[in-house]
């Protein structure tokens, strides 16, 4: 019993000269400042809200109970909440394979993890604007007992989401039809609501009063979250190899293989090591989610915007190539860690660089398939999409590969990219610019002479032709690449 309580000690010291010496403290401090800028303006717009909740909800809803009705909102924000958290927060781990040859137990190494997701923004970030309304009005409205409950009772659902969305996040790679099934009806809810089908804030505020009143639903509560930690804890327990690629887990995509490529040749074979480096790993990661959940991007401003061109170029432009943008933004800092060895292969540059553009481009034909739909709303979107894709793979996808060659910085894969700015530069953000304005420039020539269809022809014409000249290109981006190969070395070795 003496030992657990050291050992404990001891980890916990690790860890905090472990955050001491993270690269957020020595990084340079425009970015830190940035970086605290968001966080604090996050913070101050919840504890705002905090204090002007309760005169909105009485100037929107005079005849409601504010506090039910603060209670129901709190409840949506919670659907969202369980997305956005498996979306983008990097869940903890500590280096497990150092302690698990020495005499550590994995359940103390488990429950320290588990202890540490406690301690992330996301948690406290709702309490901003939770603990204002609290003194504001549930405290003056129904006295002391009840309010301490209501308050125990939101603290337990942030903490069910916490857990909630660790566990799914972790579940995603063993099942990920189980997780995808949840995540997918959560958004299907959230989307029911925006869209008027179904009224959760009447639904929620009528049942709030029993949810967040009552001791047996925060017993139950209680017993959801404990339920829920017993299961991470296994899963993580269950889990723990000293030859795991993260920290507390198995390679979590260890069971898709991208084979198919293998029938392309040399090509194929570094398109599925390319695959792979995508699949199990979280940035990159993230940007397939987030390229494949913002295919419902046109139901956010609405679909009756259809019927305006230059919305539709702009759409297909951004549908279309998402993730081939996201991606090729990083091209060469995604093989940071292995970019000496790539050196040193006997393969040649041309294919290595030609996988990275063939694997981005089928990325655009895949994204326009899945975008194909909105042509049911109107008809000419069909060709709005077909050049666009043409136009993110003959130009989009040259200019942001001859960036990558000629300014990429080291990143680390494993990190998630929420407000992780590794390997940008101001120039990664400015070359989205003409992404999108080129296009819409042409587009607007032939509009104004009464000829938008033609407009939408040069574009995809414009994209076609890059396609033909693509060996052309490729071959320049490997005398590129081959004349700046000692820099890139050196800027993807130096740590940020």
């Amino acid at each position: 019993m003496v030992i657990i309580p050291s050992m404990l000690r001891t980890l916990l010291q690790h860890e905090w000269k472990s955050l001491r010496r993270s690269t957020f403290f020595t990084q340079s401090i425009l970015k830190s400042i940035g970086i605290g800028f968001i966080v604090l303006y996050f913070a101050l717009s919840a504890l705002g809200l905090g204090f002007a909740a309760a005169f909105i909800i009485e100037d929107l809803y005079p005849e409601g109970n504010v506090i039910n009705i603060f209670s129901a909102f709190f409840l949506i924000y919670l659907f969202g909440d369980i997305v956005f958290r498996f979306m983008v927060q990097k869940f903890p781990s500590i280096a497990i394979h150092n302690y698990l040859t020495l005499n550590v137990p994995k359940s103390t190494l488990t429950h320290l993890i588990l202890a540490k997701s406690s301690f992330h923004f996301f948690n406290y970030l709702p309490l901003f604007a939770i603990i204002p309304f609290f003194f504001m009005k549930v405290l003056p409205g129904v006295g002391i007992a009840k309010a301490l409950l209501w308050l125990v009772t939101t603290i337990l659902f942030i903490a069910i989401n916490n857990y909630l969305s660790y566990y799914l996040d972790r579940q995603f790679g063993k099942k990920p039809v189980i997780a995808s099934v949840v995540l997918g009806l959560i958004i299907g809810v959230l989307f029911l609501n925006y869209k008027g089908y179904i009224d959760l804030l009447s639904i929620l505020k009528n049942v709030s009063e029993t949810i967040f009143f009552y001791p047996l639903v925060t017993l139950l509560l209680i017993g959801i979250l404990s339920g829920l930690y017993y299961l991470l804890f296994n899963f993580l327990r269950n889990n723990a190899y000293i030859d795991g690629e993260e920290s507390i887990t198995k390679n979590k995509s260890s069971n898709l293989s991208f084979s198919f490529f293998n029938r392309f040749g040399d090509i194929g074979k570094l398109m599925q090591l390319e695959s792979k480096l995508i699949w199990r790993n979280k940035r990159p990661r993230q940007f397939l989610y987030m390229s494949i959940l913002l295919v419902g991007y046109p139901f956010v401003f609405g679909l009756d915007k259809f019927e305006h061109f230059g919305f539709m170029i702009f759409l297909g432009i951004f549908l279309t190539g998402l993730f081939a943008m996201n991606y090729a933004t990083l091209l060469i800092s995604w093989n940071s860690q292995h970019f000496n060895l790539i050196l040193t292969q006997n393969f040649p540059l041309n294919k290595y660089l030609k996988s990275k553009y063939t694997l981005l481009a089928l990325s655009c034909v895949v994204l326009s398939i899945l975008v194909l739909p909105y042509c049911f709303i109107n008809s000419k979107f069909f060709i709005v999409i077909i050049a666009s894709a043409f136009f993110n793979v003959g130009i989009t996808l040259p200019m942001y590969m001859y960036l990558a060659i000629k300014n990429s910085k080291r990143i680390e894969l494993t990190k998630s990219s929420v407000f992780n700015y590794e390997g940008m530069s101001a120039v990664h953000y400015l070359i989205v610019l003409p992404a999108f304005i080129f296009p819409m420039l042409i587009y607007l020539i032939f509009y104004l002479f009464k000829m938008p269809l033609v407009g939408i022809f040069t574009i995809g014409f414009i994209g076609l032709i890059g396609i033909a000249f693509k060996e052309k290109i490729i071959n320049d981006l490997v005398r590129r690449f081959y004349r700046n190969r000692h820099q890139l070395q050196i800027n993807l070795n130096t740590k940020q």
